[in-house]
């Protein structure tokens, strides 16, 4: 015997169905405003970073410190001023993120 819930022309799969769509909506809804919050916050926190003293844990048991200017938009790359290096100082350099363990960004600095 088949269940009559299975027919989609039976008042019973088209109410499952109206509220099955109402929930995946409301869901995908709430998700892209979760993810629209996450990526203010996210944007607020690269634009105050702008121009601040950073310092950054390399691999090799590398510190270097620099005035963090920009990242792209897929945060592969680093770009920043004043790059103080074991070797000297680098006027304006780009670190790639794959050679970056950590950073941290002085936002109380000027």
């Amino acid at each position: 015997m088949e269940d009559p819930s299975a027919d989609p022309s039976s008042p019973s799969y088209q109410i499952s169905s109206e509220c099955e769509s109402k929930v995946l909506t409301t869901d995908i809804e709430a998700e892209q405003d979760a993810r629209a919050q996450l990526r203010d916050v996210f944007l607020r926190s690269i634009f105050a970073s702008c121009n601040k003293p950073a310092c950054f844990s390399m691999h090799e048991k590398t510190q270097v410190e620099a005035i963090f200017v920009a990242t792209d938009i897929n945060i592969e790359n680093f770009q920043v001023s004043e790059l103080q290096t074991p070797m000297g100082v680098v006027n304006e350099a780009l670190l790639r993120s794959s050679d970056v363990l950590s950073f941290t960004i002085d936002l109380e600095k000027k």
